[in-house]
């Protein structure tokens, strides 16, 4: 989890992060999410997560390439490179838990992570 200058914790989506990284590296916050919500079920099970130019119908998406293939997590360039670190924080957080629920995985961890959103992130 991020922190001040003196080493005091910041929540994920607090307004000073947007002044100390405003626009976040997806692959480092992916990882760190990952091991910090999900257990590194995500990173066990082969997800990635990447940038997608052309996607403008939605901010982010869990996409599958056929059965048993490979899932990306993917965040819209267009609609997320204007707006706010948070935006996108949320956005990766949604989609990456959206392979959890298709997959079924983790359930019972699922609603102590992500049921209260506002109390974690």
């Amino acid at each position: 989890m991020a922190s001040t200058s003196n080493g005091c914790p910041v929540k994920i989506v607090d307004p000073l992060l947007e002044l100390l990284d405003p626009i976040p590296n997806i692959h480092e916050l992916f990882i760190e999410y990952d091991a910090l919500f999900f257990k590194k079920v995500l990173n066990n099970h082969g997800v990635e997560v990447r940038w997608s130019p052309r996607m403008t119908l939605c901010a982010g998406i869990c996409v599958y390439e056929g059965r048993g293939g490979l899932c990306s997590v993917r965040l819209s360039v267009p609609l997320l490179k204007f707006r706010p670190r948070k935006d996108i924080v949320e956005t990766l957080l949604v989609s990456s838990h959206q392979h959890i629920c298709n997959t079924r995985q983790m359930h019972c961890i699922v609603g102590a992570s992500l049921s209260k959103p506002n109390e974690r992130w």
